[in-house]
């Protein structure tokens, strides 16, 4: 099975989605799972991640120091059975441009949560919440990690 992770450039939420999410399901033993990430904005492409959220991923032994953004558009989208979008913008605009044959892949990452005050991870470059958003997609990826366990590939 595949996971990609998106959010706008690749540098902040959805690498850390990766990382973290990577980690847990190693540790579960679930490495069958492969996780990627990309980013819709071109103008990201090749950057590395945001040096907060390497800080902060490393607080989780997270080492993110190689990550360098993917733009979308150089993905084979088939081959996802998850396109996890990092909030509801980025959900649209998947559903819209991106991912249109794909509709049944995409999902939100913060659904796990069943509350719809959980939907949107807010971008870090924005907010300049860089621990919180981390702290997050941390729990959000100990949620979806149970949910692996339980969904059979």
């Amino acid at each position: 099975m595949k996971i990609l992770m998106v959010c706008q450039g690749n540098i902040c939420r959805s690498p850390a989605a990766e990382y973290l999410l990577r980690k847990m399901l190693g540790e579960k033993q679930l490495d069958t799972i492969t996780i990627e990430s990309a980013g819709l904005l071109k103008q990201t492409e090749g950057r590395v991640i945001h040096p907060k959220i390497a800080k902060w991923l490393k607080w989780y032994d997270c080492d993110a120091h190689r990550h360098h953004a993917t733009y979308i558009t150089h993905k084979n989208l088939s081959e996802y059975s998850y396109i996890m979008a990092m909030d509801r913008s980025i959900e649209q605009q998947l559903r819209t441009k991106y991912a249109k044959d794909f509709q049944d892949n995409i999902y939100l990452f913060g659904e796990i949560t069943g509350s719809p005050k959980q939907l949107d991870i807010a971008d870090p470059m924005k907010t300049k919440h860089f621990w919180a958003t981390t702290r997050k997609i941390n729990q959000l990826c100990r949620l979806w990690t149970s949910y692996f366990i339980e969904e059979p590939e």
